[in-house]
């Protein structure tokens, strides 16, 4: 195969496994990034989009689709499953999206809810929440940059990627080794990185059933955001 190819992926490898973690560890342990968190937010809006750089090289120079890429139109796949788990795959995909809206809503109108669930804030990552409007405004952007970017590389890319060097092994282990990546990607988050891991497993599944990364875009920037919504205009809980 190419030799570029191989190149671009092994770059692309260091940056989600090695430089990518270093980074945010880094950025975490960093008390003066902490107290201004709109530009630091601002800066993971950036940083997120920089895997896409290798993406579009290999755009450019032909040597994946879009589809390869997993931007494409969405279909039920039934190659990988057997019915039964494409409808549970459509129903739990929906009921998901439908949480995060509902979870948005409550949150944005209910303070008894805001107050429940600040309170039972792990500690490891309250410091990188959104509090102030401002902080939240520039959170929505890492939202948005971070579903498009990161579903691209972890679901679509990674997925063609795990393919062309493993074969045609089964979809599962693709959604587990997909998944891992993702998790250490967000090692910063401390004791969080297991839910951030279960989410992977729920996105790579998402990703599997559709066969395009358009959907779990949409399900991951309304994740994100639902932690804009935890705190009111006045920086508070309640």
């Amino acid at each position: 195969m190419n030799t570029v190819f191989h190149l671009i992926n092994l770059a692309c490898a260091l940056l989600l496994i090695l430089i990518t973690p270093i980074e945010g560890l880094i950025e975490s342990k960093n008390k003066k990034k902490l107290s201004n968190k709109v530009k630091q937010y601002h800066q993971q809006a950036l940083w997120s989009l920089v895997p896409l750089v290798f993406v579009v090289f290999l755009l450019v120079l032909r040597l994946v689709g879009f589809d390869n890429i997993g931007i494409q139109r969405i279909t039920i796949n039934n190659d990988n499953y057997p019915k039964v788990i494409i409808v549970i795959g459509c129903v739990l995909y929906f009921a998901h999206l439908l949480y995060n809206l509902y979870s948005i809503i409550v949150l944005k109108f209910n303070k008894t809810a805001r107050r429940k669930v600040s309170d039972s804030i792990n500690k490891d990552i309250y410091a990188f929440l959104p509090i102030t409007k401002e902080e939240r405004n520039a959170w929505k952007l890492v939202a948005i940059s971070a579903g498009f970017s990161e579903e691209i590389i972890y679901r679509g890319y990674l997925f063609h990627i795990i393919s062309i060097y493993f074969g045609s092994i089964h979809i599962a282990y693709s959604i587990l080794i997909s998944s891992f990546i993702f998790a250490i990607g967000h090692l910063y988050q401390g004791k969080e990185l297991i839910k951030t891991f279960i989410l992977g497993l729920l996105f790579g599944f998402y990703f599997s059933v559709f066969s395009s990364v358009l959907p779990v875009i949409i399900i991951h920037i309304l994740q994100d955001l639902i932690v804009t919504y935890i705190f009111n205009d006045d920086g508070v809980s309640a």
